[in-house]
């Protein structure tokens, strides 16, 4: 074989030696860019909080929410930051995603219940309150709550066990699927779920309904008769005996702020 002249051998080494140290100096400006060389890529899952796991399992562990995710967006009441902030979707296998309703047989706009408080507080931010509800004759013992007054909703616990077992909302932009929330007229709630709403056995005096209920974990308060006041959700397991009566007295507590 006819060897390559002598003079293009060293062209050949020559080159690549330029080549090789102009790589090397650009690569070295590149990461000198922002002070320095660039960090290292994570070869495995960041740790997850403990507070957050509930979560991440409401999620089905999608990728997009994580414990940095500004969760608080989601409970703005205006319309504007709802468009721009909306809730991230749940995947399931085999199905496609969508946005969940607001108000749901086990969450209220993204706030499951069976959630310890911290969590609440990382998705609906600082409470404004923790305190014992007001005790009415009909009222429950042993309960505390959460009142997180910007986002227009409160959280129940019983018994000092750290796990949600109600949630009401009083926040007109939360709304179940059929678009029926706070503030709607009962008339519209009859008309938008038919034959599913029902009178609460526990809220019905002398031919007249305060509350109704839809499905199996979601009263809906109506103190004036005509309008929807509130929408709570609950635990029938985590409340136990007569979970249904005192959901609704809670749904329908009389220091809850109008509907707005």
């Amino acid at each position: 074989m006819t060897s390559r002249p002598k003079y293009l051998r060293i062209t050949l080494t020559a080159a690549a030696v330029v080549t090789g140290a102009t790589l090397f100096v650009s690569g070295y400006w590149v990461g000198s860019a922002g002070g320095g060389a660039r960090e290292p890529v994570a070869t495995g899952p960041s740790p997850v909080p403990d507070w957050f796991l509930d979560i991440a399992d409401y999620y089905d562990r999608n990728p997009d929410v994580t414990p940095d995710f500004d969760f608080a967006l989601l409970y703005d009441s205006r319309p504007s930051a709802y468009r721009t902030h909306r809730e991230p979707t749940r995947r399931r296998s085999g199905a496609s995603a969508a946005t969940p309703a607001r108000i749901s047989q086990t969450s209220i706009a993204g706030a499951k219940l069976g959630l310890s408080a911290s969590a609440y507080k990382k998705l609906l931010g600082t409470p404004s309150r923790y305190d014992v509800p007001p005790r009415g004759f009909q009222d429950p013992e042993n309960y505390t709550r959460l009142v997180f007054s910007k986002r227009k909703v409160a959280v129940y616990f019983k018994d000092g066990v750290d796990r949600g077992v109600e949630i009401t909302t009083w926040n007109k932009a939360h709304k179940t699927a059929a678009g029926v929330g706070p503030c709607s007229s009962v008339a519209e709630l009859k008309a938008a779920h038919s034959n599913a709403v029902k009178p609460h056995r526990w809220s019905t005096q002398n031919g007249n309904s305060y509350a109704y209920t839809l499905g199996k974990n979601i009263i809906l308060a109506s103190n004036d008769l005509v309008t929807v006041s509130a929408v709570a959700i609950f635990s029938a397991s985590a409340i136990g005996e007569r979970a249904s009566a005192y959901a609704g007295f809670i749904a329908q507590n009389p220091d809850t702020p109008s509907c707005s």
